[in-house]
């Protein structure tokens, strides 16, 4: 029995296509074929764009009529199963139909229009070495704008490359112009503190010898006294079994004196050690703070210049506590002569009753006023250099943060710069890599549109050679 194919059957051997042949065009052909394969216009595009459109829409609305009647067809078969030969053959013709409409909707996509084109220029090989030829002048106004592109990027480059060293050589002069500020603020201070030192100077010559007359007043009026006193011993010798209680009292004063004495030495040694330590202290935190900015600035000349200043303090400050011990020493000294003195008189005045107890009532009242006079002098003293100290400390840490600024700012516009180099950087490199998808893309569709592979390597080997 003889095989009959269906009309779908039949259909689909003849949408088959045909095997490849060589096929020789005659001249109006090609032209014809050349002429519909150039780039249409705009007005061209939107005219064909309207026309598709309009087909499409036609199609569309014919497909769904016939898939309204394939509805009511099926409908009806449902109802009535058993069919007639010529509605078989209908259904066949209106099914096809469908999937006619269905492969029309499907030319609308986008892969399938590409795949379309493709297509339609596998027909016009004979005309691709004209699209080559412009394919080529496109590569060549896309290697040009690449080199511009790259001649932008390089002035850009440099740009940036002659603002950092602008910015370098504008962050050096300020460091230069701090370094000198600082030492001619160190030398102004040198100056200042050697000036001090003349007028100090000075001031202790002056006092002392002040102290060296008063001291010769002090030596006369004792020789004068131990004249008295050797003309007085016989009295006292003959007086001396009448003077108990004014021995006792005697030495009671002398005992207040001593206590006296040994608490403002006391006193005295602990001022003098709580004021080493604090030196001790102040000299290491100078010691600390120059080793850290001897780093940045000229480690060596910073380093002889304040060990010269701490050193010239040391030793002013030393001559300070030894003018100060010597006044003490001797405000001592003559508190005693004059305790010393007092004895004596008070030996002599023995005989005298009350007078001589309103006599040591007012020298140890006199007493007690000198050494208030050597208190407060000495804690003058003692606040006048907790004051110096406390200004050198200011001016250390407003120089300390002075630099900590400068260097904070410079490290904030370094990292500004850093960061606008690489948004330039980033920007440039993905430009080029959209240029270089593209190029591929291009090189690829190129391959896909059926054009001989030596035109394909001849392009490729063309963009490589060209370094685009």
């Amino acid at each position: 029995r003889r095989h009959h194919p269906s009309p779908r059957q039949q259909d689909q051997r003849s949408q088959r296509p045909a095997p490849a042949k060589s096929t020789i065009l005659p001249v109006s052909e090609f032209k014809k074929m050349t002429s519909a394969s150039r780039f249409p216009g705009k007005e061209e595009r939107n005219a064909m764009q309207k026309a598709f459109q309009k087909k499409k829409e036609e199609e569309i609305k014919a497909s769904e009529e016939r898939k309204t009647r394939m509805s009511k067809i099926d409908e009806s078969h449902r109802k009535n199963p058993v069919l007639t030969r010529l509605e078989l053959k209908k259904q066949e013709r209106d099914k096809r139909v469908v999937e006619r409409a269905a492969a029309l909707k499907m030319e609308e996509e986008d892969e399938i229009k590409q795949l379309n084109q493709l297509i339609g220029e596998a027909h016009c090989q004979a005309a691709r070495d004209v699209q080559l030829q412009e394919h080529r002048r496109l590569q060549k106004e896309q290697a040009e704008g690449e080199r511009r592109v790259h001649e932008m990027l390089k002035v850009e480059r440099q740009k940036a490359l002659d603002a950092a060293d602008k910015m370098d050589e504008k962050r050096k002069q300020q460091r230069i112009r701090g370094r000198n500020e600082i030492q001619e603020q160190i030398q102004q201070n040198l100056v200042k503190k050697q000036a001090e030192k003349e007028v100090k100077k000075e001031e202790g010559k002056q006092l002392r010898e002040q102290q060296e007359q008063m001291d010769l007043e002090d030596l006369r009026a004792l020789e004068k006294k131990r004249e008295e006193t050797k003309l007085l011993q016989d009295e006292i010798k003959r007086i001396n079994a009448e003077s108990i209680d004014a021995k006792k009292q005697r030495k009671q004063q002398e005992k207040l004196a001593d206590r006296t004495e040994a608490e403002y030495n006391k006193k005295k040694m602990q001022q003098e050690a709580e004021h080493e330590a604090e030196q001790r202290r102040i000299k290491k935190e100078r010691e600390a703070e120059i080793k850290r900015l001897g780093a940045q600035q000229k480690r060596a000349a910073d380093q002889k210049a304040k060990q010269e200043e701490l050193h010239t303090r040391r030793i002013k400050e030393a001559k300070d506590r030894e003018w100060r011990r010597a006044e003490v020493q001797r405000a001592v000294k003559k508190v005693e002569d004059r305790a010393v003195m007092e004895k004596s008189r008070l030996k002599q005045i023995q005989d005298k009753g009350l007078s001589m107890s309103k006599e040591v009532g007012r020298q140890k009242a006199q007493f007690d006023r000198d050494l208030r006079v050597l208190r407060q002098r000495v804690a003058k003293d003692q606040e006048q250099q907790e004051r110096k100290q406390q200004d050198a400390r200011r001016h250390l840490q407003a120089v300390q943060q002075q630099m900590q600024e400068e260097k904070l700012s410079a490290a904030e516009k370094r990292r500004e710069l850093l960061k606008e180099t690489g948004r330039q950087q980033e920007k440039a490199q993905l430009k080029q890599k959209q240029i270089q998808d593209l190029k591929e893309k291009k090189l690829k569709d190129l391959r896909a549109t059926r054009v001989p592979e030596k035109h394909c390597q001849l392009v490729e080997r063309r963009t490589k050679n060209r370094g685009l």
